[in-house]
């Protein structure tokens, strides 16, 4: 304790005066023995802790038995725990904290790997590895990230992967898996602290336009509810999806087709509907079915389409109608003229 003691005030007072910042040494590194080279780096354990680091080693931080004790060109580490950065020679800017953390870290950089055995067989770089364990698989993966004990890769070599939670393992690169695969008994949840579902949403799940989609790969059964007692997508026995009690929502009223019953709207004549059909082949204003195969309809439009003839059918069978009552008018008042013709003949 009196040794230690004296060190640290040592330390304390004659660091200003270092006329060139070498290696600091605490307790019992075989670094004390005349091999403190490097600048500013601190190594505190025995063994062959920060034994091997070269003049040119910056800023390293070595605290444990044999921690960093391969490191000679490296710079910016920072190894805690027996064996830390064991292996470690020239990386960078490595974190390891643990024991046996980074311990096959060679030449990786930019690491942060905390918990016993985080990251034992890394040799990748940009990984974060969190928990007793973490990341043993990841091999030569790069920028990784495995938060949880023992969550890791079942696969060496990804990029860009990440596992969270006990036992987590993901097996492709680019991908974020939660939790244990082999757990059928996982829920997450977002918005909630006690999901019922393997994937249970307090709110609202918005499918962007650009490139979303939402995908059913397999259905457990038939239906799919909307919170309520009524279904409004159903799967038949043919895979086919059935939907009903859809709502359709315009943003304006102009959307809509009440604009055929404006004062000002030319109600085209049957005549001239009539020639059209039989050039084109389909009503005017309504796509034809080849345009339809090709480009799909937008059900917005297309019901707002369907709903303005409805309403210029009504019409003409209104104009028709009154038409027929004033022929019918003018039949009956005739009828009744006639036998008075007859009789003063």
């Amino acid at each position: 304790m009196n040794r230690l003691y004296t060190t640290i005030v040592f330390l304390s007072l004659a660091a200003p005066f270092v006329a060139q910042a070498q290696t600091t040494v605490i307790l019992n590194s075989p670094t004390q023995s005349g091999n403190a080279v490097g600048q500013f780096n601190t190594v505190v354990g025995s063994g062959n802790a920060g034994a091997a680091l070269s003049t040119t080693a910056i800023n390293n931080t070595f605290v444990g038995y044999d921690a960093g004790s391969s490191t000679t060109l490296g710079s910016g580490n920072t190894f805690v725990g027996t064996a830390a950065g064991n292996a470690n020679s020239s990386g960078s800017n490595n974190t390891f904290l643990g024991t046996a953390a980074g311990y096959s870290s060679l030449t990786v950089c930019n690491n942060t790997l905390i918990g016993t055995q985080s990251g034992f067989n890394t040799t990748g770089s940009g990984n974060t590895m969190l928990g007793s364990c973490a990341g043993l698989a990841n091999g030569n993966g790069n920028s990784n990230t495995f938060l949880g004990t023992q969550a890791d890769a079942s696969l060496a070599g990804l990029t860009n992967a990440a596992a969270i939670g006990f036992n987590a393992r993901v097996r492709v690169s680019n991908a974020i898996v939660l939790g244990d695969p082999a757990n059928t008994s996982l829920n997450v949840g977002i918005g909630t602290d006690s999901p019922q579902f393997p994937l249970d949403v307090r709110g609202i799940i918005n499918v962007r336009g650009a490139g979303g989609k939402l995908k059913f790969s397999a259905l457990q059964n038939n239906r799919l509810r909307n919170g309520y007692t009524d279904q409004f997508l159903t799967v038949n026995e043919h895979g086919e999806t059935e939907l009903a009690r859809y709502r359709l929502q315009i943003d304006h009223p102009n959307q809509w087709a009440d604009r055929v019953f404006a004062p000002t709207y030319r109600l085209t004549p049957l005549s001239e509907v009539e020639r059209f059909i039989r050039h084109h082949k389909h009503l005017p204003g309504v796509p034809s079915a080849e345009m339809v195969a090709q480009e799909g309809v937008d059900l917005v439009q297309m019901n707002a389409l369907l709903l303005q003839k409805i309403e210029e059918l009504t019409l003409h069978v209104i104009r028709l109608e009154k038409e027929v009552n004033t022929h019918n008018r003018t039949t009956r008042r005739e009828a009744r003229l006639s036998p008075t013709r007859t009789r003063s003949r």
